[in-house]
């Protein structure tokens, strides 16, 4: 066996042991440096560690992390304007939750599997299910077209496919009108939503007009309120009161399980 370069024969056993203590140094006593070896500097292989722009360029794609323009897109499907529909999209093939829009009616009608030809939004809600199996889309028109006034449509996709499209609402409907002044476009009192706290004012034109109020009630501008009563289901629990401008009364009735109960007239005295 070759011995250790620092071991020769014909030394003392002493300079033996001396010869074998500066072989097991580990201190570097002849100081070579890490340039003399090729090797990095301490304060290289620091810098090197402490680097924050990607030395290596490793990708998003390479660990499984979604890219900017990727988390855009999301971002930009759940919120703002919904991603743009483009013609060759495919309304089948919109299966993750969020929002989209054809902004044109020449895009609406290109795009496959939209119920109608007219420009609108698309939205895409989960229903029973966890994963993307079970789902619904609203497609929501633009009410510009004087057709899809008060119109949606729906549909779920359930089993692997897409169900028909259904049609709500109507196409002549009719607005409620402003729940604090202004026109009151219904023609009986019976139509009124039952919402807690509504109240709605009628001009002399539509106090004429309107049906089911209180027989002595033929004109001049009324006020009617609608409040809940406590107990039962609040759209089956609720009251209106009518007050008739300039008269010295107000009027209340019911709804119930039998529907509206009659008028009352409540009359002040003057004092």
């Amino acid at each position: 066996m070759e011995l250790p370069r620092p071991l020769q024969t014909g030394m003392t056993e002493e300079q033996i042991l001396a010869s074998l203590a500066h072989y097991l140094l580990r201190n570097n006593p002849h100081g070579i440096t890490a340039e003399q070896i090729g090797a990095a500097a301490a304060s290289a292989l620091t810098a090197h560690t402490g680097a924050t722009n990607n030395p290596h360029n490793v990708t998003a794609t390479q660990v499984g992390a979604y890219t900017t323009e990727q988390v855009d897109d999301l971002f930009e499907a759940l919120s703002g304007h919904g991603s743009a529909l483009t013609s060759s999209d495919n309304a089948d093939n919109i299966k993750t939750i969020g929002r989209y829009r054809a902004g044109s009616t020449a895009i609406a009608a290109a795009v496959s599997n939209l119920p109608v030809p007219v420009a609108g939004a698309l939205i895409v809600l989960p229903t029973s299910s966890a994963d993307n199996s079970r789902l619904m889309q609203l497609y929501i028109p633009n009410w510009a077209t004087t057709n899809q006034i008060g119109i949606l449509y729906i549909r779920q996709l359930l089993s692997g496919g897409w169900g028909d499209w259904y049609k709500l609402g109507d196409t002549t409907p009719t607005a409620i009108g402003s729940t604090t002044s202004g026109a009151l476009n219904i023609t009986d009192l019976n139509d009124l939503p039952k919402r807690d706290a509504e109240y709605y004012t009628l001009s002399n034109a539509e106090t004429a007009r309107i049906t089911n109020k209180p027989s002595d009630v033929t004109g001049g501008s009324i006020r009617v309120e609608v409040k809940f009563i406590t107990g039962g289901a609040a759209s089956d629990r609720c009251m209106q009161v009518l007050y008739n401008v300039g008269a010295d009364r107000f009027y209340q009735r019911y709804y119930g399980a039998d529907g509206w109960s009659a008028w009352y007239k409540f009359e002040g005295v003057q004092v």
